[in-house]
């Protein structure tokens, strides 16, 4: 029975060559893949996760870990890859402000087999999946690093929304400007008790009686 979807002048020519030499077919069939091209390289940070994406020209097989000691850190395994400066460029576009990489570093750990470790600033939970090519795009490895703690998206709403409020500025100015607070009154005293002025003295009664007479002068 003849394949299905298979042009007879195509199937005639392998009858051919498997006449000639089977080999050949052998060899065709059993021959290492096609090593992949690095296309683009994208690292897309938020709140919620990072997306790193391997954009390449053909399909790519990749295995990752978590190292279980020390710092926490993800580890890429690219199969059937060299390393070149597509995959490097994944090191430029790490930011600062990402909430999840601390920094990565890359280089052919074994033949055919290129090491992509990423320095975690949390422990993450990774997601791999691939994405069939779809115009613009090629073939696409994905790995989104979520957080192991779900972020709440209104408890992060309000946090941002409070980031961005704008803090009053103190009013400066002169001091005359700003009136002053009236002084409380003074809780009056009570008047001291003066003592009592002592009695004026008695005054002396003049005395009644007439002078004596003068004398007479002499004649």
């Amino acid at each position: 029975m003849n394949p299905p979807n298979v042009p007879e002048r195509r199937r005639a020519w392998l009858r051919r060559v498997a006449g000639q030499g089977g080999g050949f077919v052998l060899w065709a069939l059993t021959a290492p893949g096609q090593a992949a091209a690095i296309v683009a390289v994208r690292v897309w940070p938020a709140a919620e996760y990072t997306r790193l994406t391997i954009e390449t020209d053909v399909p790519m097989k990749a295995s990752h870990f978590l190292t279980a000691d020390g710092a926490p850190r993800l580890v890429i395994d690219f199969e059937d890859l060299a390393l070149d400066t597509g995959l490097r460029e994944v090191v430029r576009q790490v930011r600062a402000d990402d909430p999840y990489i601390a920094g990565v570093r890359v280089g052919q750990y074994r033949p055919r087999v290129v090491r992509l470790a990423i320095d975690l600033k949390q422990p993450v939970r990774p997601q791999q999946f691939t994405l069939e090519p779809f115009p613009p795009y090629r073939h696409r490895l994905v790995f989104d690093l979520y957080p192991m703690v779900a972020v709440d998206p209104l408890l992060a709403l309000l946090r941002e929304k409070e980031a961005a409020r704008p803090v009053a500025a103190p009013v400066t100015g002169p001091a005359s400007a700003v009136p002053a607070a009236p002084a409380s009154p003074a809780p009056a005293s009570p008047a001291p008790t003066l003592p009592a002025p002592p009695p004026a003295p008695s005054t002396p009664t003049a005395s009644t009686a007439s002078p004596s007479p003068r004398p007479a002068p002499d004649a």
